[in-house]
């Protein structure tokens, strides 16, 4: 649950409508630190049912919501390590990939939510 409001919130902060009146740069620690957030919880969470399903012998990746989940997990380390690129400048064209990374953490977010809202 926390992962979710998490997400949402480093999202909506960094959104161009003002959620929080603060300096840009600001708004941009504030949706890295949270988007962190977010995505230690979702790795510790994976990790702690990988590592059960290790200890008691069951199958990996069999219902829909596992495989989901996985490639939720996998779009989310394809996001974090655009998002940290484009932060350090470590990409050619920042403006187009500042762009593409909007476009993909909000279908990222969206797959997300579907994976993990049935299951509460």
């Amino acid at each position: 649950m926390e992962y979710c409001v998490l997400m949402y919130l480093g999202v909506l902060i960094y959104q161009e409508h003002d959620l929080i009146s603060v300096p840009h740069q600001k708004k941009l620690t504030y949706h890295w630190v949270i988007q962190s957030l977010s995505a230690t919880s979702i790795l510790l969470a994976y990790a702690a049912i990988y590592f059960n399903k290790e200890r008691n012998d069951a199958a990996h990746l069999v219902t829909w919501h596992g495989t989901m989940g996985f490639v939720a997990v996998l779009a989310l380390c394809v996001q974090v390590t655009g998002g940290a690129c484009i932060k350090y400048g470590l990409v050619p064209s920042p403006q187009l990939w500042k762009k593409f990374h909007a476009v993909a953490s909000e279908a990222t977010t969206q797959n997300q939510v579907s994976v993990t809202a049935p299951v509460g």
